[in-house]
């Protein structure tokens, strides 16, 4: 019997097929959830729709290697009862090295602690269970761990979405340190390869890094579109 749900959440990036593909031969019943926005919305739906006893939040912009799945239920059975949540790195081709990325949970421990849309994403869903008396696990962030890739392909609004809410949840929380010399690096970037992907990360590392702290319940959003983001386009060429 099949104990490991895939559900894999699409709003149509250019490397849904291949994370799709990637999942293929794997032991897990694969689910797409396409157009469920914000991200809360999409893994509440994993919540309602799961029937199995596991399941792993696969984004679109994850290519997982073959053997992915049966190292996140092994990293997931070597957890004590009360550990809803196990994370495992990715190996990170934007950012070149290994981050956080891919999780499997105990679908019986949060099928009903639904989760709240805020911009501290994890952090602030951490918090949550640990008033439930539930924590979470990971393995070591070393690329010998990484049980697949992310960062492969982004578009120059991707680009820009994400390096701008990097910065943005650094600010609030100070978790990530390590982007403070890629302001730099990314304008070193921009300017090898003058191209428009790296143009938009670029100017999204920037405005995260100086604008207006987001509120609480900001966060990506792709039913919603990003004013900033617009004004950039209507001045770019």
């Amino acid at each position: 019997m099949t104990r490991v749900t895939a559900f894999v959440t699409t709003i149509g990036a250019p490397t849904f097929e291949a994370c799709r593909t990637a999942l293929e031969n794997q032991p897990c019943i694969v689910d797409v959830i396409a157009n469920v926005t914000p991200w809360a919305a999409a893994q509440n739906e994993m919540l309602r729709r799961c029937r199995t006893e596991l399941f792993i939040q696969v984004d679109e912009d994850m290519i997982l290697y073959p053997d992915a799945v049966e190292r996140l239920v092994a990293l997931i059975d070597s957890q004590a009862p009360n550990v809803v949540m196990a994370c495992a790195p990715l190996y990170d081709e934007d950012l070149e090295m290994p981050i956080y990325g891919i999780k499997i949970y105990r679908h019986a421990l949060i099928k009903d602690i639904p989760f709240e849309k805020h911009i501290n994403g994890d952090t602030h869903d951490r918090e949550v269970w640990a008033r439930h008396g539930l924590t979470w696990g990971r393995s070591k962030r070393t690329v010998e761990n990484c049980v697949g890739r992310h960062g492969t392909l982004y578009t120059p609004e991707q680009a820009f979405a994400r390096w701008r809410g990097i910065w943005q949840r650094h600010r609030r929380t100070n978790k990530a340190p390590w982007i403070k010399p890629w302001l730099e690096k990314l304008a070193e970037r921009y300017r090898h390869s003058g191209s428009s992907r790296d143009l938009y990360a670029m100017l999204g590392a920037f405005i995260g890094a100086t604008e207006e702290p987001w509120p609480d319940d900001y966060g990506p959003d792709a039913s919603r579109p990003d004013p900033v983001l617009e004004r950039l386009r209507s001045l770019m060429p």
